[in-house]
């Protein structure tokens, strides 16, 4: 395992770029099967649902004049009595409301037993042919039954202008966001009772393309859930006291041409609920629920619900920008990115739901964004780390006189410390080498692996020229020495285009690993031992000539005095 472990640290060492492209890619594709898994699934729900609350408190709207409230409230109850009432309180109400012209009237109060008074307050129903009663469906059917529907006593069924469901569906935070206008078990179904106030059908109300069902796990299917447009806290809707009506306290010009909700609106009595509005003024009663599902419903302005493909480009779009910025931008912007970016994906959610009426979650995108960045940053500082760690062991194997002991206590600390001094050792070596370079007595240039030049002293740049010093080109050198780049360079002696003597050599630079990082060119002018050694032999010819002129001669007399000895007295 420690040798794959040297293994690895040394493949690492020689491919960075490699390895950092991997760890990138690693975190790209877990970062977006997260933020897929995410939008897919009720994983960020309830962050969303506070998400959602928080929008609808500040998307809220107006509520309706044409909704009035009669609550049963604490006076009502202390000035009539227990509940429940008899019934022919109910029946004088329904008329005092017909009486003053009210367009509609549903109750939020269940009137599943019998009593004696039934045929009065039936009787009452039948006058107004306005008043609409509710049921519930409990998902725990007694004998074996998938439900049980608790309906209105018969009597009152058959007097009640209509029939409609009234029940509520929290989501699993336990706050009421949305209601189902339809339930239905096997072949039975419900429509809401706010429908039935309204003569209207789910199908009229929620277009087909927005149309979806919901299990609510106990049986019972929720079909056309809308998402409520809130109106306010609690109290919001225009509120009555029922025994005011009863008296002929309360004006009928309020309940003219106005739908009438009768509901428990007394503390300690009846149902409340959480809505996304608590926070301001505590819990909502049923009747209240129902007059904000009525607003909607007359209003049309219920949110819709964003589908899949939107959700999945709020949630992948931002985490692509900001992948790409890991990429490519410095450790600080790209913080500054992902901050920016969950900005504009929490204001783009609520510009969907202020402009667009569309509930768009942002959760699975802010979830994804806020788990890239220390991911990526841990993957990056780890592959740092490693690279640090791998050089440095390099350094300790290759024998320099490098002394890297450190006194930082962290692991990370220890390898920037033991880096940096490295690297200080490094330059004060480089510039050893250059000073060096630079007492060399002849002219030395070094060029690296692409033939670009890096270095040269002043002796180059005397023997040059200016150009080196200027542009640091090197190309002079090539046309005087008749070559195209540094690899076509003539060595040994060679006569220049300029007539200059020059003598060329070079040797190879290389790397631990035997490859050439580059060549180092020395150039000795030996122009004036050249034109010396010229001179001496033109000298030589000339001595050589004159010495032989005089010894010529003394043979040429010594050879006529052989032949004719008479020749030599004269």
């Amino acid at each position: 395992m420690d040798r794959a472990g040297r293994a690895w640290r040394a493949l690492s060492a020689r491919l960075p770029h490699d390895r950092a492209l991997l760890e990138w890619i690693g975190v790209c594709l877990l970062t977006v099967t997260l933020a897929i898994a995410a939008t897919t699934s009720d994983m960020t729900r309830r962050v969303d649902g506070i998400v959602f609350d928080a929008l609808a408190s500040a998307t809220r709207g107006q509520p309706s004049a044409e909704i009035v409230i009669v609550g049963i409230d604490d006076r009502s109850l202390e000035a009539l009595g227990r509940w429940p009432w008899p019934r022919e309180l109910h029946a004088r109400l329904i008329d005092r409301l017909d009486d003053a012209g009210a367009r509609a009237v549903a109750y939020d109060i269940l009137f599943p037993e019998p009593a004696s008074s039934d045929p009065v307050l039936a009787e009452a129903l039948r006058r107004a042919g306005t008043v609409h009663l509710p049921l519930a469906v409990d998902p725990l059917g007694e004998d074996g039954r998938l439900v049980e529907v608790i309906e209105p006593t018969p009597e009152l069924k058959s007097a009640a202008a209509g029939l409609g469901h009234v029940n509520l569906f929290p989501d699993p935070d336990g706050v009421v966001r949305r209601m189902p206008l339809t339930l239905r078990a096997g072949e039975q179904h419900w429509s809401h009772l706010m429908l039935s106030l309204l003569g209207t059908t789910a199908l009229e109300v929620v277009p087909a393309a927005e149309r979806k069902s919901v299990a609510t796990g106990s049986g019972l299917i929720a079909e056309d859930p809308v998402l409520l447009r809130w109106r306010g806290s609690p109290g919001s809707f225009r509120t009555v006291s029922f025994v005011d009506v009863l008296r002929g306290e309360t004006p009928e010009a309020v309940f003219a041409d106005r739908i009438v909700l009768v509901g428990m609106t007394a503390s300690g009595e009846g149902d409340r609920y959480v809505t996304p509005l608590s926070g301001e003024g505590g819990l909502s009663p049923g009747v209240e629920l129902q007059a904000t599902l009525l607003n909607t419903l007359l209003a049309g302005d219920w949110l819709r619900e964003a589908g899949l493909p939107f959700r999945l480009a709020l949630a992948l779009l931002p985490l692509g920008v900001a992948l790409a910025a890991y990429l490519f931008l410095r450790p600080g912007l790209t913080l500054l990115t992902v901050v920016g970016l969950v900005c504009l994906v929490l204001v783009a959610s609520g510009a969907a739901m202020t402009v667009g009426g569309m509930w768009l979650p942002p959760s699975a995108a802010v979830l994804g964004l806020l788990l890239s960045w220390p991911l990526w940053s841990w993957r990056r500082l780890a592959a740092a780390s490693a690279y640090m760690r791998t050089e440095l062991e390099t350094f300790e194997r290759s024998g320099d006189a490098l002394d890297l002991r450190t006194t930082s206590a962290d692991v990370v600390g220890r390898q920037v410390e033991a880096m940096k001094t490295a690297l200080q050792q490094l330059r004060d070596l480089r510039h050893f080498i250059g000073d060096t370079l630079q007492n060399l007595p002849d002219a030395t240039l070094v060029f690296d692996a692409g033939g670009r030049l890096v270095l040269f002293n002043t002796a180059a740049d005397r023997l040059l020229g200016d150009v080196l010093s200027v542009r640091r080109d090197p190309r002079p050198m090539f046309d005087l020495l008749g070559a195209s780049d540094v690899t076509d360079l003539p060595l040994g002696e060679v006569q220049a285009r300029d007539g200059r003597f020059l003598n060329v050599s070079e040797s190879p630079l290389m790397t631990g690993e035997g490859v050439c990082a580059g060549r180092v060119v020395r150039l000795t002018d030996v122009s004036e031992m050249r034109l010396a050694q010229l001179q001496r032999e033109r000298a030589l010819q000339l001595l050589s000539h004159d010495m032989r002129a005089p010894q010529v001669a003394i043979l040429a007399l010594l050879e006529q005095a052989r032949e004719n000895p008479a020749a030599l007295e004269h």
